[in-house]
């Protein structure tokens, strides 16, 4: 797994904007355990304006998962607005 995230890191030096690579990025971390880094790489996302419904309530259960309701309730509510 550690190979997958180093390349998905590798690809986001040369293009940070690409936002289908960060959530993959965020998605592998999340599976990996590695859940504050895996916020870290979704509040980017969201701070993009870029995540959909199902990606942020997926993200909201990492951010509860660290106890961050702040980004949960954040979250929720793009998940909300994209009808989720």
């Amino acid at each position: 797994m550690s190979d997958r995230v180093d390349a998905l890191r590798r690809a986001l030096e040369a293009d940070p904007s690409n936002a289908a690579l960060r959530l993959m990025l965020a998605e592998t971390l999340a599976d990996a355990g590695r859940r504050a880094e895996a916020l870290d790489e979704y509040a980017v996302l969201v701070r993009d304006r870029a995540l959909g419904g199902a990606e942020a309530v997926a993200a909201a259960r990492v951010a509860l998962d660290l106890g961050r309701l702040d980004l949960v309730a954040e979250l929720l509510e793009i998940a909300r607005d994209a009808g989720v």
